[in-house]
């Protein structure tokens, strides 16, 4: 029997204990184990959890403000290996393209995290990260963090007047560092120049 446990699916479960994360996942459990009374008075031992080898993939997606996804990935771990400790787990960190999506990468493959001078959404030299990934080809790049709407203040958004120049300098760093391949995360723009400053 297999679970995917991923950050909607627990979301679903209701408002759980403030505790640690291991322990929400343990709660998440008692709910696992709920069903598993319901299917033995129901006769249905398909889902008699702890008679059935289970492997459990745990496929989080970042925690906004509070811990990776791969961090999360580890403590829902700790928290199944507590309830059910001869399971398979299989991390899975996730990301869906948008806040997250470089640290998840980087982590989830064993890479860094680099920085280069970038021009900011209003034209102004800042410095944004970048992920270069344990493969060694890839680059991964956030959009938002070199021409996102969270640099610009809120007084000062226009997507008339900003730039995503600060995207191609950042790939023309990777591009430098000899990366070939890119996966850029283009969520959280500042802009709607369709590319044009990138491009210069």
């Amino acid at each position: 029997m297999s679970y995917l446990l991923t950050y909607y699916q627990i979301a679903t479960f209701g408002a759980m204990p403030k505790q640690t994360d291991a322990e929400r996942v343990c709660w998440i459990f008692q709910y696992v184990q709920m069903i598993q009374s319901a299917a033995r008075r129901c006769s249905q031992p398909a889902l008699l959890v702890y008679n059935t080898p289970m492997k459990i993939v745990i496929a989080p997606q970042t925690f906004k403000g509070s811990i990776s996804a791969l961090d999360a990935a580890t403590a829902m771990r700790e928290g199944v290996l507590r309830v059910v400790p001869n399971a398979e787990t299989v991390l899975v960190p996730v990301a869906d393209g948008g806040d997250g999506t470089l640290d998840t990468l980087v982590e989830g493959s064993g890479g860094e995290v680099r920085t280069a001078s970038v021009t900011g959404p209003l034209g102004e030299t800042r410095t944004a990260e970048w992920g270069a990934m344990g493969d060694g080809r890839t680059a991964v790049i956030e959009m938002a963090r070199t021409s996102g709407l969270a640099l610009v203040p809120s007084e000062r958004r226009n997507p008339l007047a900003s730039t995503t120049r600060g995207l191609g300098d950042a790939i023309r760093a990777a591009l430098d560092d000899g990366f070939r391949r890119f996966i850029i995360g283009i969520g959280g723009s500042a802009t709607n120049d369709a590319g044009a400053g990138m491009a210069q």
